[in-house]
């Protein structure tokens, strides 16, 4: 079920208009789980999102507040740099000498 856009809030007015252009204007009440309960003129309606083609608000949206989990991590700076583990690329088990005495027939002395 296709959830309502964030910024909707009880109390706010708006106006609903469904797929096959019919139009719910009046208060909503609340949102959630893909329904809205709009109380009008008409009385209460719930209206499922499925079938919203536009929300136009009669009024200012929320302004959303920032995510709880995200408010407690540092902020990532353009001066963290990525440090290299070693200066040698990784999967060389040999060092430069090594394969130069092999390379020469000095391997076991």
């Amino acid at each position: 079920m296709p959830e309502l856009p964030p910024g909707l809030h009880p109390g706010m007015r708006a106006s609903f208009i469904l797929a096959d252009g019919t139009v719910f204007d009046g208060e909503l009440e609340w949102a959630r789980k893909g329904w809205a309960k709009l109380r009008g003129e008409a009385g209460i309606i719930l209206i499922n999102s499925a079938h919203i083609a536009v929300i136009k608000p009669l009024g200012p949206l929320a302004v959303e507040d920032e995510d709880e989990t995200d408010a407690d991590l540092p902020r990532p700076r353009s001066n963290d740099r990525a440090t290299l583990a070693g200066p040698t690329a990784p999967g060389r088990a040999w060092a430069d000498d090594d394969l130069r005495r092999l390379e020469n027939g000095d391997a076991g002395q």
